[in-house]
């Protein structure tokens, strides 16, 4: 858990590496998270978004066993009791101009490299989090 660089990251390995980096947390008890070169309020904003994005989940899953109508209300919180599997990734894109001629694929040239190639999360949900007058 931590920093992962620029072109760090590759989901399908028909393409180039992913026009991304990222910042990867976990819950504190389930792993440890490298925060080296993190501001302060950066390595105490960054849990607090966790326990939040926990406290939402864990709604989400009542409303999700009320929404199929079923008897026990907690079938879902059961399932991820633990939050082993959730991460809080904090992804920065940069512009599309600023990184067209920043990889190149397996056959020389950028063509294949995308922001993010396909992949399956792993998860129940994901719950996307825009900057104010992001776009997309």
């Amino acid at each position: 858990m931590g920093y992962s660089p620029f072109a760090g990251e590759q989901l399908n390995n028909r393409r180039a590496p992913d026009l991304k980096e990222a910042f990867n947390t976990k819950r504190p008890s389930l792993a440890t998270t490298d925060f080296s070169g993190c501001t302060d309020a950066f390595r105490t904003t960054a849990p607090r978004l966790f326990d939040a994005v926990e406290h939402f989940f864990k709604r989400y899953c009542l409303a999700t066993a009320v929404a199929h109508g079923l008897d026990d209300r907690e079938f879902f919180l059961r399932a991820f009791r633990t939050m082993e599997l959730c991460t809080v990734r904090f992804l920065h894109y940069p512009p599309c101009h600023s990184v067209s001629t920043a990889l190149d694929s397996p056959d020389g040239s950028a063509a294949s490299a995308i922001r993010v190639g396909e992949h399956t999360d792993f998860g129940m949900n994901t719950v996307l989090f825009l900057d104010s007058g992001a776009r997309g």
